[in-house]
């Protein structure tokens, strides 16, 4: 005879699972499991669309729920988005191009470049958010702070796939080229670097997990550093300056680094 998980899906298996923990704590449970099952609903509240993991996450809270709820937000909102960075950078989609003139193309590079200039703070402040998001060693993280900044980030990043498409899909005369060509993948081939996050916090909830008796205190940092290639400043300094008479300063806030730290207490 077929066993259960050869007969259902794991999503409908998992549905059934959550539906019978409910009807346990609400239809046969004493007053004190019904009012923890009502703030149980309420925390699940916002997170009743995603996937069953991230749901389990947010009911069991086992170990390091921080950094595994975290790994899954950024796996589930954000691979779309680095899916469509990488089809835009292979060339896999097209949309309307918009066709510059010699005298428009300045106007145009001097107000992308200052999108550039405010695109990298934002996101170094949400890397911020998300160390403290996760709570104080030995303290429990802040559930809706980290639902919140994971929230903020996909935002971000579709707001870098708007940009890449800005600079993608435009036509300008061949001797204005190789600004567009600087600008290209300037921005989102530095957020492209927050993919390793995931993985890093994977290998994060392995160690408490392998070392959940160890009571010394355990540092763990990664740095993730946005920065423009080699002599970007100079080659744009260069090309702006065959666009106007005055020599063309490069906008503050092209280069920074955003320091991913995570610091675990292992009790």
């Amino acid at each position: 005879m077929d066993s259960d998980s050869e007969k259902f899906s794991s999503e409908i298996l998992h549905e059934w699972r959550e539906r019978h923990e409910k009807y346990i704590s609400l239809g046969l449970g004493n007053k004190t499991d019904k009012i923890q099952r009502e703030l149980l609903d309420a925390s699940l509240a916002d997170f009743q669309e995603y996937p069953y993991l991230i749901r389990r996450i947010v009911i069991d809270k086992p170990e390091a729920w921080e950094f595994m709820l975290t790994a899954e937000l950024l796996r589930h909102l954000n691979n779309p988005l680095f899916r469509r960075i990488s089809d835009l950078h292979e060339g896999l989609y097209v949309k309307p191009y918009n066709h510059l003139t010699g005298e428009e193309i300045l106007d145009w590079a001097t107000k992308r470049l200052d999108e550039v200039s405010k695109m990298i703070s934002p996101i170094i402040i949400l890397i911020d958010k998300m160390n403290v998001s996760w709570g104080k060693p030995s303290e429990e993280g802040d559930l809706n702070e980290i639902h919140h900044n994971y929230i903020l980030i996909r935002n971000y990043l579709e707001h870098v796939v708007i940009f890449e498409e800005k600079i993608s899909f435009i036509i300008v005369p061949e001797r204005y080229g190789k600004v567009i060509g600087l600008l290209k993948g300037l921005i989102s081939s530095q957020v492209e670097k927050l993919k390793i996050i995931p993985e890093r916090l994977d290998e994060i909830v392995f160690q408490i997990q392998m070392n959940s008796t160890n009571e010394i205190m355990t540092t763990i940092k990664e740095t993730i550093v946005l920065e423009p290639p080699d002599n970007w400043e100079k080659q744009m300094n260069k090309e702006m300056r065959r666009l106007r008479s005055n020599y063309y300063e490069s906008p503050a806030g092209c280069v920074g680094s955003a320091a991913l730290a995570i610091v675990i207490g292992v009790s």
